[in-house]
């Protein structure tokens, strides 16, 4: 699972910022979050299978099954308005 998600989130970050997202703004704050967000998300999926897998002794396919879907939606918020998100002009 480390060595599968390192690799996903080095892969998918351009891609993510140039296409999906169409941002222009500077790599390195953007990737720092990035990788902020991926975190966060692999330590959510750990204890998680934890929690059920370990102590509540459900099968761990369906567990890591509905994660996908929940990541997914959690990671694509944090991407739309924290990572990539427009920054704002100020006016006078």
């Amino acid at each position: 699972m480390s060595i599968l998600y390192v690799a996903g989130v080095a892969q998918t970050f351009l891609f993510n910022k140039k296409w999906t997202f169409r941002n222009s703004g500077s790599n390195g704050p953007a990737l720092l979050r990035y990788c902020l967000s991926y975190g966060l998300g692999y330590i959510i999926n750990l204890l998680v299978l934890v929690l059920t897998v370990d102590h509540w002794g459900w099968p761990h396919q369906w567990v890591q099954g509905a994660m996908i879907f929940i990541l997914a939606l959690l990671l694509f918020t944090l991407q739309k308005f924290w990572v990539f998100r427009k920054s704002v002009e100020l006016t006078n």
